[in-house]
């Protein structure tokens, strides 16, 4: 399955404790990612983030911008999920960490 693919890759790069699907929603991924992370950003960052990355990951998928408001990032006690396009999950770890 491609999901496992992409686990393997966010855990070797990102160096996440563990990644897992925990399930789907509207025929997405929702995975969820167990991190010591200290602290996230901010709601409002968080929100701009995630538009971003749906823009970005809907121009690159070729379907414009009919993936706004697909995504849904979940702040959790240990980490976090990301519920979206792989693409989505994608540019989102990227603005979380490579910035």
């Amino acid at each position: 399955m491609e999901y496992n693919e992409k686990i393997e890759e966010y855990k070797e790069i990102y160096g996440f404790e563990e990644v897992f699907l925990s399930g789907y929603m509207g025929g997405y991924p929702i995975l969820t990612f167990v991190t010591n992370m200290k602290q996230l950003p901010d709601k409002k960052t968080i929100n701009k983030y995630l538009r971003n990355s749906e823009m970005s990951a809907g121009r690159k998928v070729g379907v414009g911008l009919n993936f706004r408001k697909t995504a849904v990032f979940t702040e959790l006690d240990n980490g976090f999920s990301i519920c979206g396009h792989i693409e989505i999950i994608d540019r989102m770890l990227k603005y979380l960490y490579e910035k």
